[in-house]
């Protein structure tokens, strides 16, 4: 629990905090017309923002310690921020979003 946390400044929070083990964790990078996410070619490691979301969630629905949970919570609110800004990134990133985070699997993209 953080006193006078609003939910402005647990978003911004991790780009606070950001270092370099963490930059990558802030985006996503696939090549231009490419609308399959590949993670292999495109998270390499783990390290982009749709593996760090799904490690934050497995954090969440853990028993891990409240400070952990915490901590991956604001994570969670931060990247979901960033999925939404996709400022530079390919044409078909809409459909990537989808079809990912929505599992929208049948639509006529």
């Amino acid at each position: 629990q953080e006193p006078g946390a609003t939910l402005g400044s647990i978003a911004s929070w991790a780009d606070e905090t950001r270092s370099q083990e963490t930059y990558a964790w802030h985006y996503v990078n696939f090549p231009r017309g490419q609308c399959e996410y590949l993670p292999e070619r495109d998270c390499p490691g783990g390290q982009c923002v749709v593996a760090q979301i799904d490690r934050q969630l497995a954090v969440l629905a853990s028993d891990a310690e409240p400070q952990a949970r915490l901590i991956a919570l604001k994570y969670v609110v931060h990247f979901i921020g960033d999925v939404h800004q996709h400022e530079g990134s390919t044409d078909c990133f809409g459909v990537f979003f989808a079809r990912f985070f929505v599992h929208i699997e049948d639509c006529d993209f």
